[in-house]
């Protein structure tokens, strides 16, 4: 899994290629099906190569652009190591690579900015989340989503309790071992002996607190702790990570397996997810036919441009293609794509994103009034 946050999308939008190629397929982590990966991109290029034909560029100038994808097929290594869904971006001198927990549906597109809108599930409040499994034998980071879960490497973390411990505690180390419930480190001996093996903890626990940091700043999101009960006030007590959330997951990390770890911490996160979107629904619903709100994409495009989007809902897997002219501020939408076109829905995503404006990408099912379109407005 590659890291992929605020900054990274940040990156994309501020990009204007000419064009700008993105290729989006699900993929397969391992087994006999992964021989699809290859297939999929390799259809997805040739795809990418039609379009760039039909807007005029030349085969080499098209071969050049496409290389840094062209190069993966044959890359054993690569294909080694997926996750869900891959994501790629190409322009003249630019490239990027995203292999996310996400599956997307195979989709290759050809247009002055780059297509972004399946990727707003991550950043989003129905997005990701990190838990930090935590025990006296190792740290771990984990990546979640709604439906899945993945390591995350953490560089730097200490391997251990003992790897950062005193020397002289390594024997009284021995005399302690976590419980898989809610209690804590046992301790034999008296009080000193307390008090030195939770300044052990500290150390090991500030270390820790470090990488994490290290590893979410360019990608801050809610985490969650998984430690023995004990252990849990002492992480806080170290941690400044500010996206860490105040309930916890109580018992050896070590105990549970992928599934329970993620059922359990998903229970914990999801009410943190909703909670925003179901306001901003509400909101849409009780002020559409106000003028603070619309599910029509003639307005919010415009609205989107001028920076006027609080909160805006899309579907994902939908496109509306067109035109939209800054200058008449004039949305026009076509009955398919054409060379002249590009995906209003992720033109308005990009314009409310830039302006600071919070994005919801939903199964079109449950979009607000079934819109294909759905925005509240600052003013």
């Amino acid at each position: 899994m590659d890291a992929f946050g605020k900054a990274n999308l940040n990156e994309l939008l501020d990009n204007s290629p000419a064009p700008g190629v993105s290729i989006y397929l699900p993929t397969h982590r391992a087994g006999r099906d992964t021989q699809q990966n290859r297939i999929r991109l390799k259809n997805m290029l040739s795809k990418a190569e039609s379009e760039l034909g039909a807007r005029g560029v030349d085969g080499a100038a098209a071969d050049a652009l496409l290389a840094p994808a062209s190069q993966l097929v044959d890359d054993t290594q690569f294909w080694a190591q997926q996750s869900d869904g891959l994501a790629l971006f190409m322009a003249p001198g630019f490239a990027r690579r995203y292999r996310l927990p996400l599956r997307f549906p195979e989709r290759a597109v050809v247009a002055p900015r780059f297509y972004i809108k399946p990727l707003l599930p991550m950043l989003t409040e129905e997005g990701h989340f990190y838990i930090l499994a935590l025990s006296l034998k190792q740290a771990r980071l984990l990546l979640g989503t709604r439906d899945s879960l993945e390591p995350v490497e953490l560089q730097g973390a200490p391997a251990g309790l003992h790897a950062v411990a005193r020397p002289e505690a390594g024997e009284r180390s021995l005399q302690h071992h976590s419980s898989g419930g809610a209690g804590g480190a046992m301790i034999h001996g008296g009080g000193s002996a307390e008090d030195e093996h939770d300044e052990d903890l500290r150390r090991y626990f500030r270390e820790v607190d470090r990488s994490v940091a290290a590893r979410l700043r360019e990608d801050p999101a809610h985490l969650v702790l998984a430690a023995v009960e004990s252990h849990i006030p002492l992480y806080r007590e170290v941690s400044d990570y500010k996206f860490l959330l105040g309930q916890a997951l109580a018992g050896n990390p070590d105990d549970l397996s992928p599934q329970d770890l993620h059922a359990r911490a998903w229970s914990i996160v999801r009410p943190h997810f909703a909670r925003h979107m179901l306001a901003a629904q509400d909101r849409f619903n009780r002020q559409l036919g106000t003028g603070k709100a619309s599910g029509q994409l003639e307005v919010v495009l415009p609205a989107a441009y001028q920076g006027r989007i609080e909160f805006l809902f899309v579907p994902t897997g939908e496109q509306r293609w067109g035109r939209f002219d800054p200058a008449s501020q004039e949305v026009t939408q076509h009955n398919g794509l054409t060379d002249a076109s590009q995906d209003l829905l992720d033109l308005a995503c990009e314009y409310t994103l830039k302006h600071g404006g919070m994005v919801y990408a939903l199964q079109p099912e449950k979009m607000p009034q079934q819109a294909v379109v759905a925005a509240g407005f600052r003013y």
